[in-house]
């Protein structure tokens, strides 16, 4: 990860190209899906948090909690979530210790998308919110980005973030241009479209934009997670191969 003194952690490891090795588009006929809308995202009444991203490198598991609650906002449900929640996750994947400060090194998202779907990450309550799967996206494609965000309502991405992001989420400046840098991964929940075509992501706690170009510019990874349980016969979007996804679960177990 970077070094130096900033007011936000990032935290996510660099890509490991098909580290997932199930693609979107395996499972997709575009042609029969319906076209998303100019707008759209369930993320406006969700409450979102910074679950110690400030301090620690955490991200990838702070994604993780305000994913779980901007599904469930789309029904009207709530999950709740405590720093030590996302920490005690973050712990349990990477080996962090908060007691040895080299160790707060970050996650890779294959690793933690692993992870939640076979252990999941714990509310307050004791209850852990897991996935069933997990599709690889191409980074930088916001076509695709845009479908699955309209099907699924939350997507995951890992960008490459630029040396003024820090200033600009400050300013609530969008994401627009800027070199990516090597050494400066983060990770994102996209959660919608606003009016202007900007992807609505929440970072560090709260709703922020990016441009189109800066997610082509910025984007290194992308994952898709899926409840298939929200995803009966009824509800599932035609043009979505269900049943193919879960043959090819079962050939895995």
């Amino acid at each position: 990860m970077r070094e130096g003194n900033y007011k936000y952690k990032l935290g996510k490891k660099a890509a490991r190209k098909g580290s997932i090795s199930f693609l979107m588009d395996h499972y997709v006929d575009y042609s029969k899906l319906p076209v998303p809308p100019d707008s759209f995202g369930h993320y406006k009444n969700v409450r979102y948090s910074m679950y110690g991203n400030d301090k620690y490198g955490c991200c990838v598991l702070a994604g993780a909690a305000n994913e779980h609650k901007t599904w469930l906002a789309e029904t009207k449900q709530k999950a709740h979530f405590s720093t030590r929640n996302v920490l005690d996750a973050y712990a349990a994947i990477t080996g962090w210790n908060p007691k040895i400060p080299e160790s707060d090194h970050g996650t890779d998202l294959q690793e933690a998308a692993s992870w939640r779907r076979k252990v999941g990450i714990s509310d307050i309550y004791g209850k852990h919110h897991t996935i069933d799967s997990y599709l690889a996206l191409h980074p930088g494609d916001f076509n695709q980005l845009k479908v699955a965000l309209y099907l699924f309502g939350c997507v995951g991405l890992g960008l490459l973030l630029h040396e003024k992001a820090e200033e600009e989420f400050d300013k609530r400046i969008t994401w627009d241009e800027g070199r990516a840098l090597p050494n400066w991964g983060h990770y994102v929940p996209a959660v919608g479209i606003d009016l202007r075509g900007n992807i609505v992501i929440e970072c560090w706690g709260r709703i922020h934009r990016m441009s189109e170009r800066y997610y082509k510019e910025h984007g290194d990874e992308g994952a898709l997670y899926l409840d298939l349980s929200r995803m009966s016969k009824d509800i599932s979007p035609e043009g979505f191969d269900k049943q193919a996804l879960l043959q090819h679960l079962q050939e895995l177990a």
